[in-house]
Protein backbone atom coordinates (compact mmCIF):
# COMPACT_ATOMS: atom_id res chain seq x y z
CA UNK A 1 0.00 0.00 0.00
CA UNK A 2 2.97 2.32 0.54
CA UNK A 3 5.93 0.93 -1.45
CA UNK A 4 8.23 3.91 -0.91
CA UNK A 5 7.91 3.79 2.87
CA UNK A 6 8.23 0.00 3.01
CA UNK A 7 11.32 0.07 0.78
CA UNK A 8 12.89 2.79 2.92
CA UNK A 9 12.33 0.74 6.09
CA UNK A 10 13.82 -2.32 4.38
CA UNK A 11 16.91 -0.39 3.31
CA UNK A 12 17.44 0.87 6.86
CA UNK A 13 17.50 -2.69 8.20
CA UNK A 14 19.63 -4.11 5.37
CA UNK A 15 22.25 -1.37 5.70
CA UNK A 16 22.39 -1.86 9.47
CA UNK A 17 22.96 -5.59 8.94
CA UNK A 18 25.72 -4.91 6.40
CA UNK A 19 27.40 -2.54 8.87
CA UNK A 20 27.25 -5.22 11.59
CA UNK A 21 28.37 -8.05 9.30
CA UNK A 22 25.32 -10.24 9.97
CA UNK A 23 23.00 -12.06 7.61
CA UNK A 24 19.75 -10.39 6.58
CA UNK A 25 16.79 -11.76 4.63
CA UNK A 26 14.96 -9.34 2.34
CA UNK A 27 11.48 -10.81 2.64
CA UNK A 28 8.54 -10.27 0.26
CA UNK A 29 5.90 -10.96 2.89
CA UNK A 30 2.92 -11.89 0.73
CA UNK A 31 0.32 -14.64 0.42
CA UNK A 32 -0.86 -13.84 -3.13
CA UNK A 33 1.10 -13.27 -6.35
CA UNK A 34 2.22 -9.72 -7.16
CA UNK A 35 4.76 -10.47 -9.86
CA UNK A 36 5.23 -7.03 -11.42
CA UNK A 37 5.73 -5.33 -8.07
CA UNK A 38 8.06 -8.10 -6.84
CA UNK A 39 10.25 -7.94 -9.95
CA UNK A 40 10.55 -4.17 -9.56
CA UNK A 41 11.37 -4.41 -5.85
CA UNK A 42 13.94 -7.22 -6.06
CA UNK A 43 15.61 -5.65 -9.08
CA UNK A 44 16.23 -2.57 -6.97
CA UNK A 45 17.42 -4.60 -3.98
CA UNK A 46 19.82 -6.71 -6.06
CA UNK A 47 21.24 -3.66 -7.81
CA UNK A 48 21.86 -1.93 -4.51
CA UNK A 49 22.94 -4.80 -2.24
CA UNK A 50 23.80 -7.80 -4.43
CA UNK A 51 27.54 -7.21 -4.03
CA UNK A 52 27.35 -7.94 -0.29
CA UNK A 53 27.71 -11.62 0.72
CA UNK A 54 25.33 -11.48 3.71
CA UNK A 55 22.15 -10.77 1.70
CA UNK A 56 19.44 -13.41 1.16
CA UNK A 57 16.24 -12.87 -0.82
CA UNK A 58 12.96 -14.46 0.27
CA UNK A 59 10.86 -13.80 -2.80
CA UNK A 60 7.48 -15.23 -1.69
CA UNK A 61 7.04 -15.64 2.04
CA UNK A 62 3.90 -17.79 2.19
CA UNK A 63 1.86 -18.67 -0.89
CA UNK A 64 -1.60 -19.48 0.48
CA UNK A 65 -4.00 -22.30 -0.37
CA UNK A 66 -5.32 -20.42 -3.42
CA UNK A 67 -1.96 -20.47 -5.21
CA UNK A 68 -0.66 -23.60 -6.97
CA UNK A 69 2.96 -24.70 -7.07
CA UNK A 70 2.94 -24.28 -10.87
CA UNK A 71 1.92 -20.64 -10.41
CA UNK A 72 4.66 -20.12 -7.82
CA UNK A 73 7.22 -21.58 -10.24
CA UNK A 74 6.22 -19.17 -13.02
CA UNK A 75 6.40 -16.24 -10.59
CA UNK A 76 9.71 -17.41 -9.11
CA UNK A 77 11.34 -17.78 -12.52
CA UNK A 78 10.54 -14.15 -13.32
CA UNK A 79 11.72 -12.78 -9.98
CA UNK A 80 14.90 -14.87 -9.79
CA UNK A 81 15.89 -13.88 -13.32
CA UNK A 82 15.52 -10.23 -12.30
CA UNK A 83 17.73 -10.78 -9.24
CA UNK A 84 20.38 -12.75 -11.14
CA UNK A 85 20.89 -9.92 -13.62
CA UNK A 86 22.55 -8.03 -10.78
CA UNK A 87 23.44 -10.67 -8.17
CA UNK A 88 24.78 -13.97 -9.51
CA UNK A 89 25.16 -15.97 -6.32
CA UNK A 90 23.43 -14.84 -3.11
CA UNK A 91 20.85 -17.32 -1.88
CA UNK A 92 17.22 -16.99 -3.02
CA UNK A 93 14.51 -18.52 -0.81
CA UNK A 94 11.31 -19.71 -2.49
CA UNK A 95 8.06 -20.41 -0.65
CA UNK A 96 5.54 -23.13 -1.46
CA UNK A 97 1.72 -23.35 -1.29
CA UNK A 98 -0.42 -23.84 1.80
CA UNK A 99 1.67 -21.37 3.76
CA UNK A 100 4.96 -23.19 3.10
CA UNK A 101 3.76 -26.69 3.90
CA UNK A 102 3.67 -28.27 0.39
CA UNK A 103 7.40 -28.95 0.28
CA UNK A 104 6.58 -32.41 -1.10
CA UNK A 105 5.26 -30.75 -4.27
CA UNK A 106 8.52 -28.84 -4.59
CA UNK A 107 10.41 -32.14 -4.31
CA UNK A 108 8.44 -33.62 -7.21
CA UNK A 109 8.95 -30.60 -9.48
CA UNK A 110 11.70 -28.19 -8.34
CA UNK A 111 12.85 -25.08 -10.14
CA UNK A 112 15.55 -25.67 -12.76
CA UNK A 113 18.19 -23.50 -14.38
CA UNK A 114 19.30 -21.68 -11.23
CA UNK A 115 21.94 -22.12 -8.56
CA UNK A 116 21.80 -21.21 -4.85
CA UNK A 117 18.05 -21.71 -4.49
CA UNK A 118 16.50 -22.88 -1.21
CA UNK A 119 12.88 -23.62 -0.31
CA UNK A 120 11.13 -22.50 2.84
CA UNK A 121 9.05 -24.55 5.26
CA UNK A 122 7.08 -22.81 8.03
CA UNK A 123 5.72 -24.48 11.14
CA UNK A 124 3.85 -23.55 14.28
CA UNK A 125 4.39 -26.47 16.60
CA UNK A 126 0.91 -26.59 18.13
CA UNK A 127 -0.56 -27.01 14.62
CA UNK A 128 2.12 -28.59 12.44
CA UNK A 129 3.62 -31.83 13.69
CA UNK A 130 5.38 -34.96 12.48
CA UNK A 131 3.39 -35.08 9.24
CA UNK A 132 5.18 -31.92 8.09
CA UNK A 133 8.57 -33.26 9.17
CA UNK A 134 7.78 -36.35 7.10
CA UNK A 135 7.26 -34.09 4.09
CA UNK A 136 10.60 -32.45 4.85
CA UNK A 137 12.27 -35.86 4.93
CA UNK A 138 10.72 -36.67 1.56
CA UNK A 139 12.11 -33.42 0.10
CA UNK A 140 15.54 -33.85 1.68
CA UNK A 141 15.64 -37.34 0.22
CA UNK A 142 15.38 -35.71 -3.20
CA UNK A 143 18.19 -33.22 -2.43
CA UNK A 144 15.85 -30.24 -1.92
CA UNK A 145 17.59 -27.59 0.24
CA UNK A 146 15.24 -26.46 3.05
CA UNK A 147 15.30 -23.43 5.31
CA UNK A 148 12.69 -22.88 8.03
CA UNK A 149 12.37 -19.12 7.69
CA UNK A 150 9.44 -18.83 10.12
CA UNK A 151 8.48 -20.97 13.11
CA UNK A 152 7.22 -20.90 16.67
CA UNK A 153 5.72 -23.14 19.33
CA UNK A 154 2.25 -21.58 19.20
CA UNK A 155 -0.70 -22.38 16.92
CA UNK A 156 -0.74 -21.32 13.27
CA UNK A 157 -2.61 -18.15 14.26
CA UNK A 158 0.45 -17.06 16.20
CA UNK A 159 -1.45 -17.42 19.45
CA UNK A 160 -3.39 -20.10 21.30
CA UNK A 161 -1.60 -22.84 23.19
CA UNK A 162 2.17 -23.39 23.12
CA UNK A 163 3.20 -26.99 22.48
CA UNK A 164 6.67 -27.21 24.04
CA UNK A 165 7.10 -30.92 23.38
CA UNK A 166 6.37 -30.60 19.67
CA UNK A 167 8.47 -27.44 19.50
CA UNK A 168 11.46 -29.27 20.98
CA UNK A 169 10.89 -32.16 18.57
CA UNK A 170 11.11 -29.67 15.72
CA UNK A 171 14.27 -28.02 17.04
CA UNK A 172 15.94 -31.40 17.58
CA UNK A 173 14.92 -32.42 14.06
CA UNK A 174 16.29 -29.25 12.47
CA UNK A 175 19.56 -29.56 14.39
CA UNK A 176 19.93 -33.18 13.29
CA UNK A 177 19.23 -32.34 9.65
CA UNK A 178 21.38 -29.16 9.67
CA UNK A 179 18.38 -27.01 8.72
CA UNK A 180 18.70 -23.30 9.45
CA UNK A 181 15.70 -21.80 11.21
CA UNK A 182 14.34 -18.42 12.30
CA UNK A 183 11.90 -17.83 15.13
CA UNK A 184 8.91 -15.58 14.46
CA UNK A 185 8.86 -12.82 15.66
CA UNK A 186 10.61 -9.88 17.31
CA UNK A 187 7.42 -7.96 18.04
CA UNK A 188 5.44 -6.67 21.01
CA UNK A 189 1.90 -7.32 19.71
CA UNK A 190 -0.50 -7.53 22.66
CA UNK A 191 -2.01 -10.97 23.16
CA UNK A 192 0.10 -12.70 20.48
CA UNK A 193 1.97 -15.73 21.82
CA UNK A 194 4.61 -15.81 19.09
CA UNK A 195 5.66 -12.17 19.63
CA UNK A 196 8.66 -12.49 21.91
CA UNK A 197 8.37 -9.05 23.55
CA UNK A 198 5.90 -7.82 26.11
CA UNK A 199 3.78 -4.83 24.97
CA UNK A 200 5.69 -1.59 25.40
CA UNK A 201 9.18 -3.13 25.30
CA UNK A 202 11.87 -0.80 23.97
CA UNK A 203 12.28 -0.55 20.20
CA UNK A 204 16.03 -0.14 20.69
CA UNK A 205 16.88 -3.61 22.01
CA UNK A 206 18.92 -4.33 25.09
CA UNK A 207 16.03 -6.36 26.54
CA UNK A 208 16.15 -8.01 29.93
CA UNK A 209 14.32 -11.25 30.63
CA UNK A 210 11.55 -9.21 32.23
CA UNK A 211 10.92 -7.59 28.81
CA UNK A 212 10.27 -10.98 27.19
CA UNK A 213 7.07 -12.97 27.18
CA UNK A 214 6.84 -16.74 27.63
CA UNK A 215 7.99 -17.72 24.14
CA UNK A 216 10.66 -15.01 24.21
CA UNK A 217 12.23 -16.45 27.35
CA UNK A 218 12.12 -19.96 25.86
CA UNK A 219 13.57 -19.13 22.46
CA UNK A 220 16.37 -17.01 23.94
CA UNK A 221 17.36 -19.96 26.11
CA UNK A 222 17.43 -22.22 23.05
CA UNK A 223 19.50 -19.79 20.99
CA UNK A 224 21.98 -19.23 23.81
CA UNK A 225 22.46 -22.98 24.19
CA UNK A 226 24.27 -23.16 20.84
CA UNK A 227 28.03 -22.91 20.81
CA UNK A 228 29.11 -19.49 19.58
CA UNK A 229 31.29 -19.33 16.48
CA UNK A 230 33.48 -16.31 15.86
CA UNK A 231 32.80 -15.01 12.35
CA UNK A 232 34.91 -12.35 10.66
CA UNK A 233 32.68 -9.70 9.10
CA UNK A 234 33.26 -9.40 5.33
CA UNK A 235 35.23 -6.26 4.56
CA UNK A 236 34.62 -4.21 1.42
CA UNK A 237 37.52 -1.81 1.09
CA UNK A 238 37.76 1.00 -1.49
CA UNK A 239 40.88 -0.50 -3.08
CA UNK A 240 39.16 -3.81 -3.89
CA UNK A 241 36.13 -4.68 -5.93
CA UNK A 242 33.67 -7.21 -4.45
CA UNK A 243 34.26 -10.77 -5.53
CA UNK A 244 31.80 -12.00 -8.16
CA UNK A 245 31.08 -15.72 -8.35
CA UNK A 246 29.41 -17.81 -11.04
CA UNK A 247 28.84 -21.53 -11.59
CA UNK A 248 29.21 -23.43 -14.84
CA UNK A 249 30.09 -26.99 -15.89
CA UNK A 250 30.85 -28.15 -12.35
CA UNK A 251 33.17 -25.25 -11.58
CA UNK A 252 33.10 -22.10 -9.43
CA UNK A 253 34.33 -19.16 -11.45
CA UNK A 254 35.53 -16.27 -9.30
CA UNK A 255 36.24 -12.86 -10.77
CA UNK A 256 38.12 -10.28 -8.72
CA UNK A 257 40.15 -7.15 -9.29
CA UNK A 258 43.35 -6.04 -7.56
CA UNK A 259 44.39 -2.42 -7.50
CA UNK A 260 47.83 -3.40 -6.20
CA UNK A 261 49.89 -6.62 -5.88
CA UNK A 262 48.38 -8.98 -3.26
CA UNK A 263 48.51 -12.60 -2.14
CA UNK A 264 45.28 -14.46 -2.91
CA UNK A 265 43.96 -17.61 -1.19
CA UNK A 266 40.71 -19.51 -1.75
CA UNK A 267 39.28 -21.87 0.91
CA UNK A 268 36.05 -23.88 0.67
CA UNK A 269 34.39 -25.08 3.89
CA UNK A 270 31.54 -27.47 4.54
CA UNK A 271 28.83 -26.46 7.03
CA UNK A 272 30.74 -28.16 9.87
CA UNK A 273 33.60 -25.73 9.34
CA UNK A 274 36.00 -28.28 7.81
CA UNK A 275 38.11 -27.09 4.87
CA UNK A 276 37.34 -29.33 1.89
CA UNK A 277 39.38 -27.42 -0.67
CA UNK A 278 42.19 -24.88 -0.48
CA UNK A 279 44.06 -23.04 -3.20
CA UNK A 280 46.96 -20.61 -2.87
CA UNK A 281 47.24 -18.56 -6.05
CA UNK A 282 50.37 -16.74 -4.90
CA UNK A 283 51.04 -13.04 -5.21
CA UNK A 284 49.37 -11.41 -8.18
CA UNK A 285 49.94 -8.01 -9.71
CA UNK A 286 47.29 -5.34 -10.16
CA UNK A 287 44.58 -6.30 -12.63
CA UNK A 288 41.40 -8.37 -13.11
CA UNK A 289 41.50 -12.15 -12.62
CA UNK A 290 39.18 -15.11 -13.05
CA UNK A 291 39.87 -18.26 -11.02
CA UNK A 292 38.15 -21.54 -11.91
CA UNK A 293 37.69 -24.08 -9.07
CA UNK A 294 36.56 -27.63 -9.92
CA UNK A 295 33.75 -28.80 -7.59
CA UNK A 296 32.16 -31.56 -9.66
CA UNK A 297 33.38 -34.27 -7.27
CA UNK A 298 31.89 -32.65 -4.16
CA UNK A 299 28.66 -34.06 -2.69
CA UNK A 300 25.44 -32.04 -2.69
CA UNK A 301 25.49 -29.73 0.33
CA UNK A 302 25.68 -26.14 1.51
CA UNK A 303 29.22 -24.72 1.39
CA UNK A 304 30.95 -21.56 2.55
CA UNK A 305 33.85 -20.14 0.60
CA UNK A 306 36.36 -17.57 1.76
CA UNK A 307 38.52 -15.53 -0.58
CA UNK A 308 41.50 -13.86 1.11
CA UNK A 309 43.04 -10.93 -0.73
CA UNK A 310 45.95 -9.73 1.37
CA UNK A 311 44.51 -9.07 4.83
CA UNK A 312 40.93 -8.74 3.55
CA UNK A 313 38.47 -11.65 3.50
CA UNK A 314 35.39 -12.05 1.35
CA UNK A 315 32.97 -14.85 2.12
CA UNK A 316 29.78 -16.27 0.67
CA UNK A 317 27.86 -19.50 0.71
CA UNK A 318 26.27 -21.58 -2.00
CA UNK A 319 24.07 -24.62 -2.35
CA UNK A 320 25.40 -27.42 -4.54
CA UNK A 321 22.48 -29.41 -5.93
CA UNK A 322 22.39 -31.71 -8.94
Amino acid sequence: NDPDKATSLTETIVEAAIAKGVYVIIDWHAHAIHEREAVEFFTKMAQKYGKYPNILYEIFNEPDNKVSWDQVKIYSNAVIKAIRQHDPDNIVIVGCPHWDQDINKVADSPLTGFTNIMYSVHFYAATHGKWLRDRCDYALGKNIPIIVSECNGAEATGSGRIDYKEWKDWIDYMDKKNISWLNWSVSDKPGEACSILKPGASSNGGWKESDLNETGVYIRKILRSYKATQIKAPALQPNHYPVNTGFNDGKIKIQFTLSEPEKVTFILFDMKGSAVLKRHTGKKGAGMYIESIDIKNLPNAVYLYEMKIGNISYSNQFVLMR
